[in-house]
């Protein structure tokens, strides 16, 4: 039986990969800042990314998948919260290499999370791994901060994979969650002309890419996490109106009012991507959702 830490497993992502992996393949480590009760199948750990110390036994695994990382769209961009959204991806990096160092024996992968704003606002432009960051704003630069941190541990562990999240939709939190409230007062809303890309992917698909890069030990490198369909802000918000029954209003929210209420935080929902897909489909991987209209669907439960 193999071992899997994760670090953040206690978020969206995490908690479905948790769910996924079979408890008959794998025993889970789960490094957590507070103490919980272990399970069969799930061992808790504790650590301390200010104190740079894990706890002893945690990493002593066959896989890392590393989640950990503050909420980008928790909190507005102040200095303080933009330090602390850099600082909590690139310590918990930095910590588990620091524990790796220590061990006699090297783990068969280390998978890191990271983001599709690595590449910036792209606009309509088609981007892949390969591609530059488009602009020097700070989705860009955090998450390249983010993946230099995660490419230095391949001085200790047999290979590193990077998988750039898209926008990872989830009927339990995050980004879908909080583009239905308004859907509560009749209001279909999207923002500005709607015209910005969005590359998505559904919860399910995700977490299943993480795990397909831990089995395939061919994979190593960049991987983008997006479904093969990209649609724009506008279509994303007409296919969820659509699929819901009763009467909604399209209408749009205007930048100014964005900015008004969020800051530069306003460029996490402003900003285009049309990110392909192409490489982990490459590797193997198989999409359970590659449209945006069954997902939709199953998250609705329509």
């Amino acid at each position: 039986m193999e071992k899997i830490l994760i670090a953040g497993g206690s978020g969206l992502i995490g908690r479905e990969i948790i769910r996924q992996l079979d408890s008959e393949d794998y025993i889970i480590h789960i490094l957590s800042r507070s103490t919980h009760e272990d399970t069969e199948q799930v061992k808790y750990f504790q650590w301390d990314l200010k104190k740079q110390w894990i706890e002893e036994g945690a990493t002593e695994v066959d896989f890392i998948i590393n989640l950990a990382g503050a909420g980008i769209a928790d909190k507005k961009w102040t200095e303080a919260r933009k330090k602390i959204l850099i600082d909590s991806r690139v310590q918990s990096a930095s910590c588990i290499q620091k524990a790796l160092e220590s061990q006699s024996f090297k783990v068969k992968a280390y998978i890191s999370a990271s983001a599709i704003g690595f590449y910036g606002d792209s606009g309509d432009q088609w981007v892949d791994e390969t591609s530059s960051p488009a602009d020097s704003g700070f989705l860009s630069k955090c998450t390249v901060q983010w993946e230099k941190a995660a490419e230095k541990l391949a001085t200790v562990v047999n290979r590193v994979a990077i998988i750039r999240i898209g926008i990872a939709l989830a009927s339990d939190g995050g980004a879908f969650q909080k583009m239905m409230i308004p859907f509560q007062f009749r209001m279909a809303s999207y923002f500005d002309d709607g015209s910005m890309y969005y590359s998505w992917i559904h919860i399910e698909d995700i977490a299943r890419t993480f795990i397909h890069a831990v089995r395939q030990n061919d994979i190593s490198g960049v991987f983008n996490g997006v479904a093969p369909e990209v649609v724009t802000n506008k279509k994303m918000v007409e296919t969820i109106k659509d699929i819901k029954s009763g009467w909604y209003l399209l209408n749009p929210v205007p930048t100014a009012a964005l900015r008004l209420a969020m800051g530069e935080m306003a460029d996490v929902v402003l900003t285009s991507n049309r990110v392909q897909s192409e490489k982990i489909v490459k590797a193997g991987f198989e999409f359970k959702y590659s449209k945006l209209e069954p997902a939709i669907r199953a998250l609705l439960k329509h």
